[in-house]
This record gives structure tokens, C-alpha cells and sequence, in this order.
């Protein structure tokens, strides 16, 4: 009955308090999920005293998250000039949860606009499907995690809707679609780097890593991106680089990805989470912070991504374990040791444990536009499969 297009859901009682003021009061989550749907529904109606529903709901998180999601305004203010933006409870800070608004600003209102097709991924928040959107080809991720991400989830809406190059997948914009969040990008059809690679060698299994033409064309792309996160204002730290967060099209052009853990450097994003795999050496401790995080640490694990793409091998965490550099400089042929020793140095440079050492990306940048392959052919790579003592040429 609810639904009913005749029936006014905003119909106040003696004190103006609406369906959906006393339905957050009580908690009834049932009833204010039907509410929702109701399309003349006001979410910031004020009843006498000026208090909206989500002055009700901050009692009940999923409630707040709920009415957030549907365009509650946080900073509506009641006669006493209490506003929900200044409740600690249960938020530390309503701003964490959406800075700045932009995840309205990005939100298609029309969820029939966006069509899903068949499912091509999954992640940390939920799985990922090929979709259209307006009758453009589109990437969707649709949210399955609990109510305690939504600030990641909305924080990474935030920075990816402030992010516009080339070397950076670009965002779409944002929608609840049968109760599910999603997060729509544009499409790459050459899938994430590390399959690119994966598929690379079973099409070529007897060489290691990519062509290197092919490998300083991918590297620039990806310090490209990185030196742009890196000098946005204020700068934004990735803190989740590797090759499954790279994707790379079917002219072999790569697009930086996935945003979730990004911590935008003197922002105030709650989240305390950091990489977690492979970590640079100054955070492998017990203890350790957002704070810690540094642009340093994103070069070390763009020096994984280096080795990954030479070799075809995932690097370690540790530096010392890349004593086999100096061997694999051995295997360098004579005719290109002036263009591929320096992209080995370059290695060496961004996985060195002192973090001040390591250099900037606009750095590393220049570093890879001077090397220059001379007679290397532009399908051939440099290193080959090893099969015991013997090497398959």
C-alpha cells in the first residue's frame, strides 16, 4: 500500500513527524526501505522541531547509512542548531562518510539506464560485470560488502570522480540498482595486467616477462598515472599498486584502477587499512599506521611492477631478495646492455630500502623516456625460460 502512487507518505502528524521520521525513530528498517521506493517520499522533510528523519536514524547506523545513500542532507540544521554533520555517534566524522557531497554529484538517479551483462571479475567490495549504460559499453561494480565500508566505498566515488587522464580508468558515475550499489567505469577489453602478461606467456611460453619495447611503453603509462595521483592537490597515494590493479587495453595502453584503500595525504579518511601482500620495508612492523604510508611506498611497489613486467615474475617483499638482479644483468644481450641496464637500475632505485632514495615519479619518468633500445626487434623480450641448467631458446 505503501507504494501506492495515490498515497501521500509524507502526510505529518500532530508534531509534523512523517511516516519516515517515526519509522527511523523506532528502527524499522522494513518499513523505511519501503519508503524509500515511494517516489514523492521527502527524506528532508523537518517536523516541528526542524529535525529531519536522519536526525532520528544516527541512533541506528544502517538507518543513517540507508537515508545517507538516498540523499539525506547531514547538514540540515533543527531549531535547537543541531545538525546531523555534528553527531559523533555512531560516526567519528558524517564527513568520512561522503566528503564534500560527491557521491551525489556522480549518482545516476535512472537505474533502468544501466543494463548489467555477464560477470567478468570480482574484488575486495564486490563482483564486477560488463554492462551498458545510456548505450555505452561500461564496467560495474556492484557492492556486496556490509554497511561498515560504505565510507570506503563512497570515499573511493569521491577520489575517482576527481581523477580525469589518460593512464587512469575513468569513472562513469554511480547507482542503486535492486538495493546494490554500484560503481560504473569504463571499459577496458584487454583485462588487468596480470592476465595480459598470463596470456602473453601461454602464446610465447618460452620467454620471460614482455617484449621490452613493449615493457618501457607500459611503464611510462603506469608512472604516468602515478605522477598524476601523486601531484593532484592535495596528493592522493594509491597504497594497492600491482599488476591486478592495472588494466590495459587491447592497444596495450594501461589504466591505473581500484581507489579503495587510496588515502588522499592530509584528508580525513578514517580508514586505517594498508596494503597488505608485499609492503615496503619501513612498514613491516607490528604497528603501523595510515599515516606511515607515504609516496615512497607507492614507488617501492611500482618496483614490483617493473620486475613483474621484465621477468614475468612476481617480486618479493623484501629488497634482498632482489639479489638476482645482478644475475639477470648477466643475461642481457650485448647489443642492449646500454638501453636495459638502466630500466634494471631503475629497479633497483625504486625497491632501495631507504624510502629518500627511491626518487619521485616525474623522476622516473625522465628516467624511462631516455632509454633507448637499439637493435632490439620490437617482439622480442629480453630474458628467456630457464629449464633446469639450460635455457630454451
Amino acid at each position: 500500500m505503501l507504494l501506492n502512487p495515490k498515497i501521500d507518505v509524507n502526510v505529518p502528524d500532530s508534531h509534523s513527524n512523517t511516516a519516515l521520521h517515526i519509522s527511523c525513530k523506532i528502527g524499522d528498517i522494513e518499513t523505511i526501505h519501503l519508503l524509500l521506493q515511494a517516489k514523492n517520499v521527502q527524506v528532508n522533510a523537518q517536523n516541528a522541531n526542524g529535525d529531519t528523519p536522519l536526525h532520528f536514524g544516527l541512533e541506528h547506523k544502517e538507518i543513517a547509512f540507508l537515508l545517507l545513500r538516498n540523499k539525506a542532507d547531514p547538514g540540515s540544521i533543527n531549531k535547537t542548531g543541531v545538525k546531523p554533520l555534528d553527531t559523533l555517534q555512531p560516526f567519528k566524522q558524517l564527513e568520512d562518510y561522503d566528503p564534500a557531497g560527491k557521491y551525489w554529484k556522480w549518482k545516476i538517479d535512472n537505474p533502468n539506464a544501466l543494463v548489467l551483462g555477464p560477470q567478468i571479475g570480482a574484488g575486495r567490495f564486490g563482483v564486477v560485470f560488463e554492462g551498458d549504460l545510456y548505450g555505452t559499453r561500461c564496467a560495474v561494480k556492484q557492492i556486496v560488502s556490509n554497511s561498515g565500508d560504505v565510507p570506503l566505498i563512497n570515499h573511493e566515488i569521491g577520489i575517482m570522480g576527481d581523477i580525469h587522464h589518460p593512464n587512469i580508468v575513468a569513472f562513469l558515475g554511480t547507482c542503486d540498482k535492486d538495493g546494490t550499489q554500484c560503481i560504473i567505469t569504463e571499459y577496458i577489453d584487454g583485462g588487468c595486467l596480470c592476465e595480459y602478461m598470463s596470456n602473453y606467456h601461454q602464446l610465447n611460453p618460452t620467454t620471460r616477462g614482455l617484449p621490452f619495447t613493449q615493457v618501457l611503453s607500459m611503464a611510462l603509462d603506469i608512472a604516468r598515472g602515478m605522477s598524476w595521483l601523486h601531484n593532484h592537490q592535495p596528493p592522493i597515494l594509491h597504497r594497492d599498486l600491482h599488476s591486478k590493479n592495472i588494466m590495459v587495453t587491447s592497444q596495450g595502453v594501461c589504466k591505473i584502477c581500484d581507489f579503495g584503500l587510496s588515502y588522499v595525504q592530509g584528508g580525513v579518511l578514517s580508514s586505517t587499512m594498508i596494503y597488505k601482500r608485499l609492503i615496503p620495508p619501513e612498514l613491516a612492523t607490528l604497528t603501523r599506521t595510515r599515516n606511515d604510508y607515504t609516496q615512497a611506498c607507492d614507488i617501492f611497489m611500482y618496483g614490483l611492477v617493473l620486475y613483474e613486467l621484465i621477468t614475468g615474475e612476481k617480486g618479493k617483499s623484501n629488497n634482498t631478495d632482489f639479489h638476482s638482479l645482478n644475475r639477470l644483468k648477466e643475461e642481457i644481450p650485448p647489443e642492449e646492455i646500454s638501453a636495459v641496464t638502466p630500466y634494471m637500475d631503475l629497479i633497483s632505485q625504486c625497491l632501495s630500502e631507504t624510502p629518500e632514495e627511491r626518487g619521485s615519479f616525474l623522476q622516473i619518468i625522465r628516467t624511462l623516456n631516455s632509454i633507448r633500445p637499439t637493435n632490439l626487434k620490437s617482439s622480442q623480450t629480453i630474458f628467456k625460460v630457464y629449464v633446469g641448467e639450460y635455457v630454451v631458446m
